[in-house]
């Protein structure tokens, strides 16, 4: 059975939700998933194309695993009246807690929820816990932001322009902002017509003969919705407040809240899933709440592997992540399972050597090592005995394609990098001599630099990849710096740990000294890897990504120093096993 009715929150703006149930005896009650998402709830074509909807196709299988479900639009999207001031607001969060207290009291319902979601809706089960509302009893954030600046918008401080511009003009499309469909249809060659019956169709409205122009005057409040996009270009440090609008609306900045919930959590993340890996460490460091977290070689919201060592291709696991889900679900929702708090473990895939390994508690043991930048452009296990510099004038016309670990969060696509090789001849690299024996580095690589820049601004990127026998190369994770940020400072946990820790807030601003050598520390996105015997480690740098992020200086030339008082390595996490 499937229905869609409006909820009335607190402030009584009207909240659009689906609910389907399984099929019930007369007085049987069923526990509830609840999925919560700003890119609607359902859409017509589910109506006359059922077979093509992934949302009932999901919404079946919850059900025929015995659990009812209910997705919601949020206020301000689909057929939810209301307007959005930012993303994420508390208001949105509280209308969360009305469906739940909607839910507790239908006679349908055992009264016991379980809030899951992808990406935003990843976000949206995460915050609900921090209204510690009696009916949730476990949440599964999958492949979702712990802390957006760091790990998708502003990456090391520098701003994701393809990925705003790409997502809040799909955001706009879909909240119906005038201009945004026809925009995109354009883009994509096709009319505005066929774009919205195939590619972007139009929400669904709830159920009854006044669902339509209901529908209509929701949309009609949608054209007052923030336009997110201008307010990210005013907001680019990390503290920036504009009227109302925070960027502290993320999980890590409710840790309180989230612990005092004590509600158990089940994750799933990609290690080639944009940053949303370092937040996923970040959080089971921080947090007590009771943990379970599954790292693949996905891409985002895991429908393909994307091991670099394995050709591209579908997912094997994407069918079983939902079985993961239920058999969580059953034990704290279903059934009545106590979560253990600071209970933490951590299974994750090693790229490279198609292997999966698992720990409890969380943390595998690892010993840092350090390789050294030479000024002959090697790395080695020894630091440098005399003093050079490397010079690297900063090509901006390199980037790294249009199939990336960024990419992948607008769409859930593939991930395929273009002929890193080819790239390198345009990046600044350093390479070690095949290794001697496997080393397996799981978690957060670094690299310190003693760099000199002949402008006050300017961005550093590293990019770490192995080097086989027959000399290919092949991306494993990657990292950047905007080097006004580059002061070290003391942050307050979850958000700093395990990471390098900076504020990136606009006080702790600082221009480069121009021709003046700096200390340059930061973070790789952290990746599970085995480098095999025989293999080389590279790093290579650049000082531009032209297919995603800004740029913040021409004609931008960087050196790096090397001595033995104060060289320049690569930090690499090596696992002890």
């Amino acid at each position: 059975m499937i229905y869609s009715v409006y909820v009335v929150a607190r402030d009584n703006t009207r909240i659009a939700i689906d609910v389907y149930l399984p099929v019930l005896e007369t007085t049987q009650k069923v526990p509830t998933v609840l999925n919560m998402t700003r890119y609607h709830r359902s859409e017509e074509t589910q109506r006359n194309q059922p077979e093509s909807s992934v949302i009932l196709a999901e919404a079946q299988s919850w059900n025929a695993h015995g659990y009812a479900v209910v997705v919601v639009d949020a206020r301000g999207t689909g057929a939810s009246f209301g307007t959005r001031t930012a993303e994420l607001t508390r208001a949105e969060i509280a209308d969360y807690g009305d469906v739940l207290s909607w839910i507790a009291a239908q006679p349908w319902s055992t009264g016991r929820v379980g809030a899951y979601g992808v990406s935003y809706g990843g976000d949206t089960a995460e915050l609900l816990t921090t209204l510690s509302h009696p009916a949730l009893k476990a949440v599964a954030p999958l492949y979702s932001d712990f802390d957006s600046y760091d790990d998708l918008l502003l990456p090391g401080g520098v701003l994701n322009t393809w990925f705003g511009e790409t997502w809040f003009g799909l955001t706009n499309a879909l909240d119906e902002v005038p201009g945004w469909a026809e925009q995109l249809s354009a883009a994509a060659g096709v009319s505005l017509e066929q774009f919205r019956a195939t590619m972007m169709p139009r929400v669904n409205p709830v159920d009854g003969k006044d669902g339509i122009a209901l529908r209509e005057a929701a949309i009609l409040e949608h054209q007052n919705n923030i336009d997110s996009m201008k307010l990210l270009h005013k907001m680019p440090f990390k503290d920036d407040i504009d009227g109302d609008v925070t960027l502290a609306v993320m999980p890590y900045a409710f840790a309180a809240e989230i612990e005092a919930s004590n509600v158990p959590m089940l994750v799933l993340a990609g290690w080639q899933d944009a940053g949303t890996t370092a937040g996923t460490f970040s959080r089971l460091e921080g947090f007590s709440n009771h943990q379970e977290v599954i790292i693949g070689a996905w891409s985002h919201g895991g429908g393909f592997a994307t091991d670099p060592f394995l050709e591209p291709s579908a997912n094997a696991e994407y069918a079983e992540q939902l079985l993961w889900q239920v058999a969580f679900f059953d034990r704290f929702v279903r059934g009545f399972e106590e979560p253990q708090s600071g209970l933490k473990t951590l299974k994750y895939y090693t790229n490279g050597e198609s292997k999966w390994h698992q720990h409890t508690p969380w943390k595998p043991i690892t010993k840092l090592e350090h390789f050294y930048l030479q000024s002959n452009q090697t790395l080695t296990l020894e630091p440098p005995t005399q003093a050079g510099t490397n010079t690297y004038q900063v090509n901006t016309t390199i980037g790294t394609g249009s199939n990336s670990r960024w990419n992948t969060q607008s769409g859930g696509g593939a991930i395929i990098y273009p002929s890193q090789h080819e790239l390198d001849q345009h990046r600044l690299c350093f390479t070690s001599a095949p290794l001697e024996q496997n080393w397996r580095v799981t978690g957060f690589a670094r690299v310190q630099l003693a760099l000199s820049s002949n402008t006050p601004d300017g961005a550093i990127y590293a990019y770490l990849e192995d080097v086989a026998p027959d000399g290919t190369v092949r991306l494993i994770t990657e990292g950047q710096l905007r080097l006004i940020h580059r002061a070290v400072q003391p942050v307050p946990a979850p958000t700093a740990l395990p990471r390098t820790p900076r504020s990136f807030a606009r006080a702790d601003a600082q221009a480069m000294n121009m021709n003046e050598t700096s200390s340059v520390l930061f973070d790789l996105i952290p990746t599970s890897v085995l480098f095999k015997k025989g293999h080389c480690i590279r790093i290579a740098f650049a000082g531009h990504d032209q297919d995603h992020f800004q740029l913040y200086a021409e004609q931008q030339v960087i050196k790096l120093h090397h001595n033995a008082s104060n060289p320049c390595y690569l930090e690499l996490p090596v696992e002890l096993t």
